[in-house]
């Protein structure tokens, strides 16, 4: 009886070590933007000792346009706000901002079915100022001043046969 209780409790404790990521904290970590804090419905977690947040609910929050696309086994974020363009692929390092590429220190990947992309990296590149409290584990994002919230936004892609210009599909929004 003695055995199978300990065996059973081992087990717990292994799956509960399995359902964190590698190098994520156990700690809550706080988005506060402007002054308000962010919620999201996966928790922000440390990987790779960068805090990664929901792709969606950051992009949103920051008053961007975005939309995510899969091209095969690629997938690919476009965020767009004003006249910035922002483009990353899961599992590359690498972050597109208005045509300019620049290398990122982790990659944009899928954990608890949500798409996760690197807080700092994103906020930065839509002309934030990102700090992190150690302390408090937090990250205070300042959007700058004169920045308005969106109210409606255009996408349009064109998809194209491989290596051909014969035009698949159209798609306006």
């Amino acid at each position: 009886m003695k055995k199978g209780i300990s065996l059973l409790l081992v087990l717990v404790m292994v799956l509960a070590l399995c359902a964190v990521p590698a190098g994520a904290a156990q700690e809550e970590i706080k988005v506060i933007l402007n002054g308000k804090p962010l919620t999201f419905d996966v928790q922000p977690t440390l990987i790779n000792d960068r805090t990664m947040v929901p792709m969606r609910a950051i992009f949103e929050a920051l008053d961007c346009a975005v939309s995510y696309q899969e091209y095969g086994v690629n997938k690919y974020i476009e965020a767009q706000r004003g006249s910035d363009y922002i483009l990353l692929q899961v599992g590359e390092k690498k972050i597109v901002v208005n045509g300019d590429e620049t290398e990122l220190d982790t990659v944009p990947r899928i954990f608890s079915d949500r798409l996760l992309v690197p807080l700092r990296a994103v906020s930065e590149s839509l002309k934030c100022k990102v700090d992190w409290v150690d302390k408090t584990k937090t990250v205070n994002i300042t959007r700058p001043s004169g920045q308005y919230a969106l109210t409606s936004g255009h996408l349009e892609k064109t998809l194209r046969l491989d290596g051909t210009d014969t035009d698949l599909a159209y798609i306006t929004c």
